[in-house]
């Protein structure tokens, strides 16, 4: 078995940290925007925002708050995890 370089080792780690990282960053994301919408609303979020039974408006503010929360989210694990693996 061929060894690789210590570039492609590091690389590795790298893609490695940031996935995982990433990764439970939108699981927890997600979880912390239910968890807001419940309170600010006093419902559930919408499990199918596409459903014909979700207004459309209703729909629309699920879908760009979960997306916001999440790839914000995504966005902070990702840098964070390449800085800790840079060191």
């Amino acid at each position: 078995m061929t060894r690789l370089p210590r570039v492609a080792q590091r690389s590795n780690r790298v893609g490695a940290l940031q996935f995982a990282g990433v990764t439970l960053a939108g699981i927890v994301a997600k979880n912390v925007a239910e968890r807001a919408w419940s309170g600010a609303t006093g419902r559930a979020p919408p499990e199918d925002p596409g459903r014909a039974d979700v207004g459309v408006r209703e729909a629309i503010a699920w879908t760009v708050a979960v997306g916001v929360a999440v790839g914000v989210a995504r966005l902070f694990a990702g840098r964070i995890a390449r800085r800790a693996a840079n060191r």
